[in-house]
């Protein structure tokens, strides 16, 4: 039976040559590690690009995340001037897209509505007095008094908004403001944004 010397250094063993993969260019057709270190050596490799592969992946999906949010950051008044003109454009066909929506999903309209409305809840604290309860009530009358004498849709904003992406506020009459529905310093233009 013909043998061969596994020239890797943690082996140097002397195995039959069945226990070596074939390969043309060698001279005697066969590799000059034998299998299992072959495996061992793809083994760790595989792991090394793995790891390779994960890091770079990290460090270029950071890299084109920045370059997205400096590009937002150096173009985004030309972005809202934009949307704000195609929403201008837009209104009959945003207005059938939303009633079409609304129709076709009323899960999850009542979902959205249902998730406000029990964050609104959460949100308010059980300590307020009974007079802090009626200071609320008022703004609310006192907005739709503003709506209906300026014929300017206003809305009550919480100026920490309840479900905010880094802090949430309180359902608290210090923490309201009316705003007009729409416009540059609209309610609806600030989202669940705070405004400095």
């Amino acid at each position: 039976m013909l043998t061969k010397q596994c020239t890797n250094p943690k082996c140097s063993r002397v195995k039959p040559l069945t226990e070596f993969y074939k390969d043309v260019k060698a001279k005697d057709g066969r590799t000059s590690r034998c299998k299992s270190c072959y495996v061992s050596y793809n083994t760790g490799r595989k792991q090394e690009k793995a790891i390779y592969d994960a890091i770079n992946y990290e460090n270029n999906n950071k890299e084109i995340l920045a370059k997205q949010a400096l590009h937002y950051f150096e173009n985004r008044e030309i972005k809202i001037i934009k949307q704000k003109e195609y929403t201008l454009n837009h209104k009959q066909e945003k207005a059938l897209y939303d009633a079409t929506y609304s129709k076709a999903n009323p899960g999850k309209v009542n979902a959205k509505c249902n998730k406000r409305r029990a964050a609104k809840l959460h949100a308010t604290p059980p300590w307020l007095t009974k007079e802090q309860l009626l200071e609320m009530e008022n703004i609310y009358i006192e907005c739709a008094r503003i709506t209906e004498k300026t014929g300017i849709p206003h809305e009550v904003d919480h100026i920490i908004p309840l479900q905010g992406k880094n802090v949430c506020g309180l359902h608290v009459p210090w923490n309201l403001q009316i705003l007009p529905a729409k416009g540059s310093d609209g309610n609806r233009s600030k989202g669940n944004r705070i405004k400095m």
